[in-house]
């Protein structure tokens, strides 16, 4: 598709859409570092110059991809944290946001990419702007992990949405090695290296609630 010059509200939105749609489609075939700009500009019909009318690098369209990614993985575990008895406890819960989490590769590659790669390249506004959206988007989970975990008060709760990122990142990045790393951890010798992303994460998730729970009690 060729486009016109968006002029109207909703035709700028409509062109920020393709472009993220493009970068989301390259995203799937290939490494974040393989994705251009002008990979991004072709798929989505627009010349590169354009793209910068509404992002400001390559990093900025991941940020947004990465929020819309979030808000989305945050509505399904409000709907089944709320779904759950109250007080169902921590391995529950574990259970639930790691079957979420595993369920979204898309989502779990872009946190292991947030820290290192996507927040560079990127303005101190649009940084600002994208902790301001991503605050907002889980602010709501936190009620639903105390309804599920009435004694995690709420200090703990943030404390673990913050440890998630980091559980997510590491763990992915191990889940997820090279071909040739991948064929060095099939050997039997290196099968205690090997992880299980969905697993790994629902375990240490668990064991990060339990300690936070101790911690809220004690406190």
């Amino acid at each position: 598709m060729v486009w016109q010059r968006a002029r109207k509200p909703e035709q700028k939105e409509e062109r920020r859409n393709a472009i993220m749609e493009a970068a989301a489609g390259l995203f799937l075939g290939l490494d974040f570092d393989k994705v251009s700009l002008n990979g991004v500009a072709r798929r989505a019909g627009v010349a590169k110059s354009n793209v910068y009318r509404y992002f400001g690098s390559k990093e900025e369209i991941f940020l947004h991809l990465y929020l819309e990614d979030v808000r989305a993985w945050a509505s399904e575990l409000e709907e089944k944290l709320e779904a759950l008895p109250p007080a169902s406890g921590p391995e529950t819960v574990a259970k639930e946001i790691a079957a979420s989490t595993a369920g979204r590769p898309r989502l779990a590659a872009l946190f292991a990419l947030l820290s290192s790669v996507l927040e560079r390249n990127v303005t101190e506004d649009a940084l600002i702007a994208f902790k301001r959206e991503l605050r907002s988007a889980l602010s709501d989970t936190v009620q639903a992990i105390h309804r599920a975990v009435p004694d995690l008060g709420e200090e703990q709760i943030v404390k673990f949405e913050v440890y998630v990122h980091a559980l997510v990142a590491g763990l992915w990045h191990f889940a997820t090695p090279n071909p040739v790393m991948k064929k060095v951890l099939d050997r039997p010798e290196f099968e205690y290296m090997r992880v299980d992303f969905h697993r790994d994460l629902e375990h240490a998730m668990c064991a990060l609630l339990v300690g936070l729970l101790t911690e809220s009690r004690e406190a």
